[in-house]
């Protein structure tokens, strides 16, 4: 396997962009002004982030098993220094600065410091404090990072417990668990006399919770260790046109607005993981994704992902008030959503990402 998996930078930008335009396309709801491309739009938003769930199994197994050894101690360190800087950042600006800016918001400006909801995010339960405590619009898109947060916890210790023969079988038995599990919990009926919460914790909190997608993804990553010969030769003659299979399908998938209900995310998980099985086998490259404008956009995709919510309100509230009812105008108010996106995620990893990838390096 070679030792960068190309085109998961571009894939990683362009499911940063499917997500931010959903969030607008709400933002310009919730506005009253026309929304474009909305079907594609609502029903491409979870995909990306399933999307995001399995790269990071496949590429948090590939970390994991790269050296003669599992070292869980540089791993848990490694991934604080890439998450938790812009986290904490994005964190204490929203409970402490943005409240006071009222351009930002308006509604923040009177809105109490919660305690609570502080402390819930602060230790990375953004899901949890949700159900307890209500949303934090601003901080809407870390429910991901809790999810994530919950699989680096854990996911390493699971394969250091194990022996190394059998990570493989153990990822597609909790990929298959999980996957029964989450099918489950879709299909029970809460009766109206129970609680609303637990109806809540049953079908929002926990399918939130796509843990099949980072073992899909590790299984992935686990699966190109150890495929056979016949695999291996079928790859190199056909498998650039196999990896078009799974991820063009995705591509309709979601340009159609087509959705399944509560085996969507399980369906695109499919996909998803066989479509980077085959480019990763094959090192197949595809020239938008690996364009290195693209390639350089998807470096800086946590950051786009993290700061979006704030720039499309920033943007709404400044610009919104001007438009004349017309879907242009919608259009270049996207336009400039991402623009300012791009520029302040661009500051943040050149100012306050990189110094500390700089030490995870070192």
């Amino acid at each position: 396997m070679n030792k960068r998996i190309k085109n998961l930078d571009g894939l990683r930008f362009f499911a940063a962009l499917l997500v931010l335009t959903r969030h607008f396309s709400i933002g310009l709801e919730q506005a009253g002004l026309p929304v474009f491309g909305q079907q594609a739009f609502k029903a491409g938003s979870q995909p990306a982030v399933t999307l995001f769930f399995v790269i990071s199994g496949f590429l948090i197994t590939h970390v994991l098993r790269s050296g003669p050894g599992i070292d869980l101690k540089k791993f848990y360190r490694n991934r604080a220094l890439r998450i938790w800087p812009l986290y904490y950042f994005i964190l204490f600006f929203v409970f402490f600065i943005a409240f006071n800016i009222p351009v930002l918001n308006p509604h923040f400006s009177t809105q109490p410091f919660d305690l609570n909801k502080f402390l819930g995010y602060l230790f990375f339960l953004p899901n949890t404090t949700k159900i307890l405590y209500g949303n934090t619009h601003v901080l809407g898109m870390t429910w991901s990072l809790g999810v994530e947060e919950f699989f680096y916890l854990f996911f390493p210790l699971l394969l250091y417990a194990i022996p190394v023969r059998h990570h493989l079988k153990t990822c597609l038995l909790l990929f298959f668990a999980w996957t029964g599990f989450s099918i489950l919990a879709a299909r029970i009926y809460v009766p109206t006399s129970i609680p609303f919460r637990y109806e809540l914790i049953l079908h929002t909190y926990l399918p939130s919770y796509r843990l099949y997608a980072f073992f899909a993804g590790a299984v992935t990553c686990l699966a190109l260790r150890h495929c056979g010969e016949p695999i291996h030769k079928l790859a190199k003659t056909r498998g650039r046109y196999l990896s078009l299979i799974p991820w063009g399908l995705s591509a309709i998938l979601i340009a159609t607005g087509q959705e399944f209900g509560y085996v969507n995310e399980i369906l695109f998980t499919i996909l998803f993981a066989g479509g980077l099985y085959w480019v990763s086998i094959t090192g197949a490259t595809f020239k938008l994704l690996e364009n290195k404008w693209v390639n350089g956009l998807g470096k800086i995709s946590y950051g786009l992902y993290m700061y979006h919510t704030i720039m499309i309100l920033l943007v709404l509230n400044l610009f919104g008030r001007y438009s004349n009812g017309a879907v242009v105008y919608s259009m270049f108010l996207w336009m400039i959503s991402l623009l300012a996106t791009i520029l302040v995620s661009s500051l943040s990893y050149r100012f306050l990402e990189k110094p500390f990838l700089r030490i995870k390096k070192s």
